[in-house]
């Protein structure tokens, strides 16, 4: 099962703590016009998000979804896996690709959102696209859609920045190997601001998919 914890009691307020600071300013109240200045966060990506933190931990994660997670370093986040050694698990080292480990990760912002321009598109692995998808859902489901509070705003920002790489940038980078997405849908982003894009992804252009929809296992 995977569960997800926003780190910080009041993470809008600590990134204008941080980013107050490079203006020789210094207050930790949250932004008084909370949706707007998370969106903005998120779509700047200043080095000032990384103030806020996202732990998951995903007690039935699949061999080869951890492997690709470690893979991400940008923004330093930190992962804590569970090990394969006969000695300390007292079983034979697991050979499946689908064999169940814990995983245990935590993620600065901005880490989080450049794992996921990489793992939501389409040619990333089915299992960990379906994972970060599931981080992606957590995150709208974490405050539901009527709290209007700092960590809740923040969630929800977050949840509608985690968007594949075409989104983000407006056009695919992958080249010749383009899984075809953004070609089927440039009409339909067409005049879009990146805001405007996230928001159209994460509700209409292929990411309303429930958590209970989203494949965790073999088949």
């Amino acid at each position: 099962m995977l569960k997800l914890e926003i780190l910080n009691a009041a993470p809008l307020a600590d990134i204008r703590y941080a980013a107050l600071a490079t203006k020789g300013k210094l207050s930790l109240q949250s932004p008084k016009d909370m949706e707007r200045f998370a969106m903005e966060a998120v779509i700047a990506e200043h080095s000032v998000l990384a103030e806020a933190r996202v732990r998951i931990t995903d007690d039935n994660c699949r061999s080869d979804v951890v492997s690709h997670l470690v893979r991400h370093t940008k923004g330093h986040p930190r992962h804590y896996v569970q090990s394969k050694r006969p000695d300390w698990t007292g079983e034979p080292r697991p050979s499946s690709p689908s064999a169940s480990r814990i995983y245990v990760s935590t993620w600065p912002a901005d880490a989080l959102l450049a794992m996921s321009h990489q793992r939501l598109c389409h040619l990333a692995s089915k299992w960990t696209r379906a994972w970060a998808m599931n981080v992606k859902v957590a995150l709208r489901e974490l405050f539901g859609d009527t709290i209007k509070t700092d960590p809740a705003e923040f969630a929800w920002a977050m949840h509608y920045a985690m968007v594949p790489s075409c989104v983000y940038r407006g056009g695919c980078p992958e080249g010749k190997r383009t899984c075809g997405y953004w070609k089927r849908m440039q009409e339909e982003y067409k005049d879009m601001s990146l805001a405007e894009r996230m928001v159209f992804y994460s509700f209409k252009g292929g990411a309303s998919e429930s958590i209970q929809q989203i494949p965790t296992d073999d088949v």
